[in-house]
This record gives C-alpha cells, structure tokens and sequence, in this order.
C-alpha cells in the first residue's frame, strides 16, 4: 500500500506535494489570506482615488459654499499663467498650509494643489478647443514651463494629448457645422 502525502494548499511543503494533491489546479488561498482581505482602509484610499480621477465634465464647478475656498479660487483662477506657490496662498488666505488642505478637502473633496493643477489643465484644455494658438504657447498660458509637462498632464487627465484635444474639438465643429 502506497502512502500519499496530501497538503493543505496553504501549508508550507514541498512543491511536488502540492501540485500532486491538486493537480494542474493553482493553490487555493484561504480567506484570511492578506492579498484576499479589504479593509476598510483599502476601501477608503480606492474611493479616495476614484473621486480623484472622477472627470470633471461641468464646465464650471459649482460655486464653493464656504467663502475662504471661494477667494482660494479666485485668486488660483487669476493666476493661472504664473500659478502661486500654495504656502503663499494658503498664508495670503490667512491660514497655514495644513488648514487650507484640510479645508479644501472637505468643501470641494481634493487637495488644493490637484484643484489648481485641474483649473490650469481646464483653462489649457479650452485654448486648445477654442484658439488656433500654438500648443507651446498654451502650456504657458496654462502655467506650465515646458511643452513635456502640459503633455503630460494633459494625457493622465484627459487620456489623449493636446493636439487630440484640437482635432476632436475640430471634428466637433465640423459636424455640428453640417448637422
């Protein structure tokens, strides 16, 4: 009579002894297996994200009720071609930093530094829409320094490039011209 040693798929033992147990079959993994539990926390920081990278299709946001993020948006819209560094606006507001996120994250549900990169990228975005400008000339427009980094942030935002952003607005154009 021959002796079988069959494993547990989740015990420690020889590789042969677990795909002689199971076959061609992949191991199961038991439910409290670290890559099989989702806390809360990971829930969270995955909402956290996908609120993040939620599109913003409104051509304007609503209004912010509270009156510090309001002059905050104010003065980030009037200095989109030569953006503000945040410690000076958060200090020109008459809070520190670390109140001006905290604010801003529970009024308009991101950090200030990502609702001014998405004010830059929406003024950038509608140049490119709406004028003939060259798209060098827009990234600066946009307060970017280089052509590379409004690229950049262009396609990670909108996931195309500029000049796909012209061409779309283009072809928009034209069929609304002939519909």
């Amino acid at each position: 009579m021959r002796l079988m040693i069959v494993a547990l798929p989740w015990q420690a033992g020889p590789q042969s002894a677990r795909r002689s147990a199971l076959g061609s079959q992949k191991p199961h993994r038991p439910p409290w297996h670290k890559r099989s539990r989702v806390g809360w926390p990971a829930a969270s920081l995955q909402r956290r994200k996908a609120q993040r990278a939620a599109p913003d299709d409104t051509p304007e946001a609503a209004a912010p009720v509270d009156p510090i993020i309001a002059e905050m948006e104010a003065r980030m819209r009037a200095h989109l071609e030569t953006p503000l560094a945040l410690t000076d606006l958060a200090e020109s507001l008459g809070m520190s930093r670390k109140a001006l996120r905290g604010r801003c994250e529970r009024a308009l549900g991101v950090r200030p530094s990502d609702h001014y990169l998405t004010l830059r990228l929406r003024h950038g975005a509608d140049l490119l829409r709406h004028t003939a400008m060259p798209v060098s000339d827009i990234a600066r427009a946009s307060g970017f320094e280089t052509l590379a980094g409004f690229s950049r942030a262009i396609s990670n935002k909108l996931g195309v490039s500029p000049s796909a952003v012209r061409k779309m607005a283009r072809a928009a154009r034209m069929v609304t011209a002939y519909a």
